[in-house]
């Protein structure tokens, strides 16, 4: 072949060839920056994610100290208020230690009720409305039958997942306030705070017993209890370490929320906050059953209760005296009658639930 014929055909094979190499070059530098885009897109990406997650975390971890510290100062503000707990239904509110048994206008003739608490503060200075300013914790079976009767509703709050309905009702005494809070097995538990003259006292009063509401955790230790041992009746049971114990000369035994030398000892208050041992080794249960019977009282009730694995008797009514519930168990042993008596106080049951006899 000729030399300058197949020079002139390699240089014609290069023209073609070379632009599909500039071609193929410009593709992969494409792709390259394509690449680089993608994969700083997804560095971004993940630092955004990760500081994000980091804020949030932070966030959260900030709240929670707020949280900490508002319960702490709420803690240490309400640290001598009384506590109303129920443990079958399991809750807790926190009350003022100015309010007392209102001594009247405790019994209701509603079925709906399961348990019912009425309160006054007879300390209060003298109000234009001539009333005492005064709260109640009232236990329900259903609100439908009294929904009319706490007035126009003004708020919906959830504690835990559980309903809080505000309600307000204006009267001649001062604004009403009622919380109605949803229960387990559909029992409704309500706050009424009502004849406070002051209309704004008496939302703030509310607010303030309102904030101590709270659902008891499964991990409550509700007794952080001590053991109190009776050897020579034979008999122990444990109480809540913050609870006082005083055993007198007859070998009665009674347990105090209050120290025994708190004034509010010889108060309204101080009853209720009293269980009290008997040992009884003059009269036949009999005979002490049928004297507590022949008094009439309202709501009388008995039954039988077993305490490990001795028999006994619950014999529950309403008190003459502020219209409480009474709880007095018995039961015979050792030629003797224990009895064990308390009035609403619910841990005094806890307390019960414990005792047993040690032989």
């Amino acid at each position: 072949m000729n030399p300058k014929k197949q020079e002139q055909n390699n240089l014609e094979i290069q023209s073609e060839v070379q632009p599909e190499l500039e071609t193929k070059k410009s593709k992969t530098w494409l792709w390259i920056l394509i690449g680089v885009l993608v994969a700083a897109v997804l560095v971004g990406w993940v630092v955004w994610t990760y500081q994000k997650t980091i804020n949030e975390t932070e966030k959260l971890a900030l709240e929670q100290k707020v949280l900490n510290l508002q319960k702490q100062v709420q803690e240490d503000e309400t640290a001598d208020w009384q506590t109303y707990k129920n443990e079958e239904y399991g809750f807790e509110i926190k009350y003022h230690p100015y309010w007392e048994s209102a001594g009247i206008g405790l019994i209701n003739e509603n079925s709906n009720n399961i348990d019912l608490l009425v309160l006054n503060n007879k300390s209060y200075k003298k109000q234009d409305n001539n009333a005492f300013p005064v709260l109640s914790f009232n236990l329900l079976n259903s609100f439908d039958e009294i929904e009319n009767g706490v007035g126009i509703l003004v708020e919906n709050k959830k504690i835990d997942n559980k309903s809080i309905g505000i309600y307000k009702e204006e009267t001649y005494f001062g604004d009403k306030y009622t919380a109605v809070i949803g229960l387990q097995d559909d029992k409704f538990f309500m706050i009424h705070v009502c004849q406070i003259e002051n209309r704004n006292e008496s939302l703030e009063v509310f607010n303030q017993i309102l904030s101590t509401f709270r659902f008891l955790e499964d991990g409550d230790d509700i007794l952080n209890c001590q053991t109190y041992r009776n050897e020579e009746y034979g008999f122990e049971f444990e109480y809540p370490a913050k609870y006082f114990a005083k055993e007198n000369t007859d070998g009665s035994v009674v347990i105090s929320i209050y120290d025994f030398d708190d004034p509010k000892r010889a108060s309204s208050l101080g009853l209720m906050g009293t269980m009290s041992i008997f040992i009884n080794t003059k009269e036949q249960l009999s005979d002490i059953i049928f004297n507590i019977e022949s008094q009439g009282y309202e709501d009388f009730k008995k039954s039988k209760v077993l305490f490990d694995t001795t028999e006994g008797t619950l014999i529950t009514y309403i008190g003459a005296y502020a219209g409480e519930k009474h709880f007095n168990y018995f039961i015979e042993k050792n030629n003797s009658v224990y009895e064990i008596f308390y009035s609403h106080e619910p841990t005094f049951g806890k307390i019960v639930e414990s005792f047993k006899f040690l032989n």
